[in-house]
């Protein structure tokens, strides 16, 4: 894992945003209830899920993906910190989130790993426009997006293209069980009449 000195380096890196400043951040941290004991360590934070990519609804909870940066000297300990951690609320495909808040933590050098490994939803994040949904960044940050080019490799596209393929292959199937639902909903509506016109007849 990378490591060593989260607090004041963005002055000496240049470069750095957090949106309201410093209080804003705690504030920020406190409502999605991040587990770290101080916000010096937080390299990045963007808004994430349905809210990213701008398909948010009424019924939408709020995901946060959150980068910390774990100590050297933590690092190097026969204990080393968690490398991750989150918060999900378990809820049916498609009920009611809103209000929902959720949360995924990754330490910086093993969000590094992940990049080199090419795992398209990290990389994905080293492209995001600062102005659109990141809500905090600091050094590293933005020496590690200087760098996001190295990492659209040839592994990082083959696993692109089969994420995507499974994205399709889950859709078909969900529409596939729309479909079944909808033909059974007919042919009970369609018993239903008959029965409706028999009574009638006999009646």
């Amino acid at each position: 894992g990378a490591g060593g000195g989260a607090g004041g380096e963005d002055d000496a890196k240049g470069g750095g945003n957090a949106k309201g400043g410093s209080a804003a951040l705690s504030a920020m941290v406190q409502r999605i209830q991040v587990p770290l004991d101080s916000t010096d360590s937080i390299v990045h934070i963007v808004r994430s899920g349905s809210h990213l990519y701008d398909v948010a609804t009424s019924t939408s909870d709020e995901d946060y993906h959150v980068i910390f940066l774990s100590p050297t000297r933590a690092l190097m300990h026969l204990t080393p910190p968690r490398k991750q951690f989150e918060h999900h609320v378990v809820a049916c495909f498609g009920a009611d989130k809103s209000g929902e808040v959720e949360h995924q933590g990754v330490e910086f050098g093993y969000f590094v790993e992940l990049l080199s490994k090419g795992n398209p939803r990290n990389i994905e994040l080293l492209f995001i426009d600062p102005l659109w949904s990141t809500q905090h960044y600091c050094w590293p940050w933005n020496e590690l997006m200087e760098r996001r080019a190295d990492f659209i490799t040839q592994r990082a596209i083959k696993q692109y293209f089969g994420w995507i393929h499974d994205r399709i292959k889950k859709a078909k199937n969900t529409l596939s069980d729309l479909q079944a639902i909808d033909r059974e909903i007919s042919t009970d509506k369609s018993t239903d009449n008959k029965q409706r016109e028999n009574e009638g007849s006999s009646g």
